[in-house]
């Protein structure tokens, strides 16, 4: 695979790239083109492709054949699902692994500092100490001229919203998820011109999710994003493409749209089959009726008949009919579910203390709150998997748990897909209306074609093999469903099938999620983990996006309870989530000054996106005169240089007048 450099326009050009991987065709000459400060959003059921292409984008990976050509000195960074390697280094350094310019000038300036220090004797200490010193002289004035001080400050401050607060500690020292925060803290901190997502959100709370969809949406870099989640397509991306069939599809504008226009090719495409299927019938109705002789005739209209054939074929629909087994057969009595007065503590902390509640039939409750606070404790907790430290847990007798958490279910090896199911399920299954369906069938509906049906489940991918055990949950035929994080390694069309089962589901739904769209759909109560020692656990009636209006006001309160309910006595996690997040120093009060520049940046950033959106659009038209193309190109560059400086500016006013609040 050859990189170099494209026409003007594109800052990247993928020409007939193509990708086998353990016998199975993932993409065949797939090629698309990418402008300038252009986001777009890579969808595609799991085990397509995604993830390969970002990381052939990324330069991390070789395709079978095809080409990636990148705008000269393009600047790339990346985060995907994989974590950073255990390593002694420091989190420090690691973040200085970025091609950043500003970000190398103060490594070398900090590295200075630090062999100034270590320069106390030696013959040639007053002549080394000279050198060193006019060298951090030079760098310091580069600094300032670049304003790289402020820039360090918004760094502190990216690492600060992921939760990273000591710089000085090893990689090896810390979590998994703390490593992929800092992996993607790392890509957003670098300058880069493009910015490559795979699935960002994966262990982030909802609102470190809205801090990232607003940190991204100012950022004037280039974006191809692969996630789950619907509404940050939505708010983020202006062009989607969609992975299917091992081709790829473009659609301009947003999910919404994408959403639309893929109707729209699915119905074109069923009218195409449809009259190939008609014309397919007549040429066999024409053969019939010719005699032997005439072999030559014969012959080509065999061939178009056979040509036919192919384009009369079924096709694979990314969208399904729902899924509606006969769930929850067995019925709930009246007795499904108590906590009464549980507690539970890590380390000499109180995660959870004092919750109780009886849960009621069909009750759909969404749990929210920040990264550690509890949320997957209490549901262990729950479901009678981690015993409470205080009070207990009782099921009704007919309550039937069906279990969809992070840790997954064990499945077989040398073992098929179809084989496997078909041992779960029987031959068929009951759905709603009572008819039944068979397990290839099922298996299609969760997006498991004819070739990943009979592939032995170790060669799944990780994606494919959460599908599989999602189904394996369902077939449980359980009353009460329980999902921790469903949306973390599920894509976007599988959730969508989830969601429209759930609509459907003769149960309780309690669910972890930090997906806005699935809470939408899913629930309509919240449990919020509050972070203000007085409210504790509060229930809120409305799903996310009633809980996100009535939050809009800073004043008003944040929770509503249940009726003759007592918040629970949360005070001992309150208390240790503020001492996750380090105290801002006091700041001095924002000057009339400040806040006329506040305005008036707002004014030329809306300004400078309307001539960034003009002259995208001027060039993705087509411009025959050279020299009219260049100018525009020129522009183009500066305008968005100017962009990024003044949505840089803004954010630092934006916290400033975050801290004042």
């Amino acid at each position: 695979m050859k990189a170099g450099h494209n026409i003007v326009m594109h800052i990247l050009s993928v020409e007939n790239l193509s990708l086998e991987i353990a016998g199975k065709t993932l993409f065949k000459e797939i090629s698309f083109g990418m402008q300038a400060s252009e986001k777009i959003g890579l969808i595609g059921v799991n085990g397509c492709g995604k993830s390969s292409l970002m990381r052939i984008l990324a330069g991390q990976q070789e395709a079978d054949s095809g080409r990636v050509d990148y705008r000269r000195k393009l600047r790339l960074a990346w985060s995907d699902q994989r974590l950073p390697e255990h390593s002694s280094l420091l989190v420090k350094d690691y973040i200085y692994q970025t091609q950043s310019p500003r970000l190398q000038l103060l490594r070398r300036y900090e590295q200075i500092c630090q062999q100034l220090a270590e320069t106390h004797t030696g013959s040639n200490r007053q002549h080394k100490t000279g050198r060193l010193q006019n060298e951090l002289d030079e760098i310091n004035h580069q600094l300032q001229a670049e304003d790289a001080w402020t820039f360090e400050q918004q760094i502190l401050s990216i690492l600060r919203e992921f939760g990273i607060t000591d710089l000085n500690q090893p990689i090896e020292s810390l979590s998994g998820g703390m490593r992929k925060k800092l992996a993607l803290a790392q890509a957003l901190i670098d300058e880069s011109d493009l910015l490559l997502l795979d699935e960002p959100t994966n262990h982030l709370d909802a609102a470190t999710v809205e801090w990232l969809e607003s940190y991204v949406k100012r950022r004037s870099a280039a974006l191809i994003l692969v996630t789950h989640d619907r509404y940050l397509l939505e708010v983020l991306c202006d062009r989607i493409l969609e992975i299917h069939d091992q081709r790829i599809f473009s659609y301009a504008g947003s999910w919404q749209t994408w959403l639309e226009k893929r109707a729209e090719r699915e119905e074109l495409a069923k009218r195409n089959q449809a009259g190939a299927l008609r014309r397919y019938k007549g040429e066999l109705e024409w053969l019939r009726r010719q005699p032997k002789a005439r072999g030559t005739k014969s012959k080509s209209r065999i061939e178009r008949a056979q040509a036919l054939a192919e384009q009369a074929k079924p096709r694979r629909e990314t969208d399904h009919a729902g899924i509606r087994f006969e769930s929850g057969s067995q019925r709930q009595g009246k007795r499904i579910l108590s906590a009464h007065n549980i507690g539970k503590s890590w380390n000499s902390h109180w995660v959870v203390r004092n919750f109780d509640y009886h849960f009621k039939q069909n009750e759909r409750i969404g749990i929210i709150g920040p990264n550690g606070c509890g949320k997957s404790t209490l549901l262990a907790m729950l479901v009678q998997r981690l015993q409470p430290d205080e009070g207990s847990v009782s099921a009704g007798v007919n309550t039937s748990f069906g279990v969809f958490d992070q840790l997954g279910l064990d499945l077989p090896t040398g073992q098929r897909v179809m084989d496997y199911v078909r041992h779960n399920m029987g031959d068929a299954v009951v759905m709603t209306d009572g008819s039944k369906i068979r397990a290839a069938d099922l298996l299609e509906r969760f997006y498991f074609d004819d070739a990943l049906a009979y592939r032995r489940i170790e060669l799944l991918s990780g994606g494919e093999r959460r599908r599989l055990q999602l189904i394996q949950v369902l077939l449980q035929n359980p009353n009460f469903l329980v999902l921790d994080e469903p949306g973390n390694d599920l894509d976007i069309q599988t959730l969508a099938a989830l969601e429209d089962y759930l609509q459907n589901f003769n149960g309780c739904v309690l669910t972890v999620s930090h997906d806005r769209y699935f809470l939408d759909r899913v629930v309509n109560r919240l449990l919020v983990f509050d972070s203000d020692p007085q409210k504790g656990l509060q229930f809120f009636e409305g799903n996310y996006s009633d809980w996100l209006q009535q939050q809009a006001p800073r004043a008003a309160d944040t929770s509503k309870s249940l009726p003759n309910g007592q918040p629970v006595d949360q005070r001992n996690v309150a208390q240790r989530q503020s001492t996750e997040r380090p105290q801002r120093p006091p700041r001095k009060r924002f000057s009339y000054k400040e806040q006329r520049e506040f305005k008036s940046l707002e004014d030329r950033i809306a300004q400078l996106e309307q001539r960034t959106s003009e002259i995208n659009a001027q060039i993705a038209a087509g411009i025959e005169d050279y020299t009219e193309l260049e100018r525009l190109t020129g522009e183009l560059q500066a305008t968005s240089a100017e962009l990024e400086t003044s949505y840089e500016r803004w954010q630092v006013l934006a916290e400033s007048v975050e801290e004042l609040e």
